[in-house]
């Protein structure tokens, strides 16, 4: 079958961030291919797939990042594919993020919703790579969703309590889902959330810099109005003090 072709503004990089063993690479195989355990590197290879989203296509990579040697070991990292030049590319330009965490593990969701998310706000880009204007919201906006792992060991071996993650996720502005990254259904729902989340952060970061862009365009046409206004009252100025000098010397002769 012939792959869709897509305008580029309809792909997107997804990276799936959280502790090891949360389930990233699960995630991202189920998503994309049906089943667990696919055969690629979730560090160096991209996992892709179309997605409709209310009735647009959406070509999404898919990659996952573990936030624990990033938490752990960050100098070590220096000179492998994980160094930190590469994962501050990834954190910086993906557009949209599913922050996973296990229910069965408070300590993967600590992790996640304080050093991981904070990890990410910290690196994204400050300024439009395209105009490099400022982004009005000090940083690039992006598509995220919370999403715990692992609901099938629930509720014997809980202890995220969903109405905590649902707190942090609605102080954050963001959807929250729980799943077993077995169940392909509950993922795609919490991509299209994502994706939706992708599309209005990308509406929003839009709009301000058009904003931006025209007030800075008003503000400069405001201050060549005041310069050229200075210029001619200059210049009646120096017209008045001519003609008083032509009619002294008049009266002198």
């Amino acid at each position: 079958m012939p792959k869709l072709q897509l305008a580029p503004s309809q792909r997107r990089r997804v990276v799936v961030l959280g502790e090891s063993r949360v389930g990233k690479t699960c995630f991202c195989d189920m998503f994309v291919t049906g089943e667990h355990w696919a055969d690629y590197n979730p560090v160096e290879d991209t996992l892709a797939r179309f997605l409709n989203v209310d009735g647009v296509q959406w070509e999404l990579g898919m990659m996952d990042l573990s936030c624990t040697p990033i938490r752990e070991h960050p100098i070590s990292l220096t000179g492998t594919s994980l160094s930190p030049e590469y994962i501050v590319a990834i954190l910086s330009k993906g557009s949209g993020f599913v922050l996973l965490y296990d229910i069965t593990s408070q300590q993967s969701f600590e992790n996640i919703t304080q050093f991981g998310y904070g990890h990410l706000i910290k690196h994204r880009r400050p300024k439009d790579p395209e105009t490099q204007t400022p982004y009005p919201a000090g940083i690039q906006r992006f598509g995220c969703v919370l999403v715990g792992n692992k609901v099938d060991l629930a509720p014997d071996q809980r202890e995220v309590d969903s109405e905590v993650a649902q707190e942090w996720a609605d102080s954050q502005g963001i959807p929250f889902f729980e799943l077993d990254t077995r169940d392909r259904e509950a993922i795609e729902e919490a991509m299209r959330a994502m994706v939706k989340s992708l599309a209005r952060a990308e509406r929003r970061d839009k709009e301000d810099l058009e904003e931006e862009r025209r007030l800075i365009v008003e503000e400069r046409k405001r201050q060549t109005k005041s310069d050229t206004s200075v210029v001619e009252t200059e210049k009646r100025s120096g017209n008045f003090r001519k003609g008083v000098r032509n009619a002294l010397r008049k009266l002198k002769i």
